[in-house]
């Protein structure tokens, strides 16, 4: 009677861990009223100039080159069209890094003509920009970083017309401690996490939704 409890409960443990593979993302919504992205060429733009905002934009690049058939414009091709990248991003706008993410999710007047000189340079149809959140550390006692929570945030615009087709927004938290890493190692795994996280959404939802596994 064990030994038949046993095996049905792996069953349902199997059956579970295959579910949840096979789930669709939940790190990305399609907007303005878009059922699948139709992307041929896309460019990944850092929104911020922080090591960690540039080291997002770098992973994300190379996730979408690996995991894509897109012509994704890289980092380094980025910079040598628009020097100094990522700094002068913000000549486009005299908002904080902060209000990028507002004014992209709701498309102002000025977040618009932003992205539309931007496009201009990177000749692709659509441009991702991103940046990371906050990062929270949670301290031991003695001071030091036992974890690191951070949110990566992704807005996909389409051109010409430069249309937000797709939000997205990835938490991840990582432990740090003298086994598994420091604090900036923690953040390197989660960085590396979300890139790839957030790609695999954008591969998911550029097919056609008839084709798209939805359990």
């Amino acid at each position: 009677m064990m030994r038949i409890i046993g095996v049905r409960f792996l069953t349902a443990i199997v059956a579970i861990a295959l579910a949840s593979c096979s789930m669709r993302p939940m790190y990305m919504t399609l907007t303005n009223n878009q059922t699948q992205l139709n992307v041929n060429s896309v460019a990944v733009v850092s929104v911020g100039e922080d090591e960690t905002d540039v080291r997002f934009a770098e992973l994300l690049t190379r996730e979408l080159q690996k995991q894509t058939k897109f012509k994704v414009v890289s980092q380094q091709e980025l910079a040598r069209r628009f020097p100094p990248y990522p700094i002068t991003i913000h000549s486009f706008t005299e908002t904080s890094q902060a209000k990028w993410g507002d004014r992209f999710e709701n498309l102002s007047g000025d977040s618009i003509k932003a992205a539309t000189e931007l496009q201009r340079i990177t000749r692709t149809d659509h441009i991702i920009f991103t940046w990371v959140g906050k990062c929270v550390r949670d301290a031991s006692c003695m001071g030091m970083a036992r974890s690191v929570k951070a949110v990566f945030n992704a807005r996909t615009l389409k051109f010409p017309g430069a249309v937000l087709v797709a939000n997205s927004e990835f938490t991840h938290k990582a432990g740090a401690s003298p086994v598994v890493g420091t604090y900036n190692d923690a953040l390197d795994r989660s960085i590396a996490i979300a890139a790839e996280e957030i790609a695999k959404s954008i591969v998911y939802y550029s097919v056609s939704p008839d084709k798209r596994n939805t359990k």
